[in-house]
């Protein structure tokens, strides 16, 4: 197997791992797969558009999206 097919089979777990965590509503689960300095933004005029910074950022983006989901996410995320 060559180099780039390991590497694509490691970053499909790794974002297998990140959705599972997100659509189970787990926040640390998630977090675990983020950069410490990473930005989210999220484009258009609603409640959460705007810029997230790091781990505490995306914890307040997935909070607001639990509240107005009741504490459980029921959208799906697209594979």
């Amino acid at each position: 197997m060559k180099n780039y097919e390991s590497l694509s089979k490691a970053n499909e777990q790794v974002i297998r791992q990140l959705y599972a965590a997100f659509h189970e509503g787990d926040v640390d689960g998630v977090i675990k797969h983020l950069a410490a300095d990473v930005i989210l933004t999220i484009p258009g005029k609603g409640k959460n558009a705007g810029e997230y910074w790091g781990h505490q950022g995306f914890r307040n983006f997935f909070s607001n999206i639990m509240n107005h989901y009741g504490g459980k996410f029921t959208k799906e995320l697209a594979p």
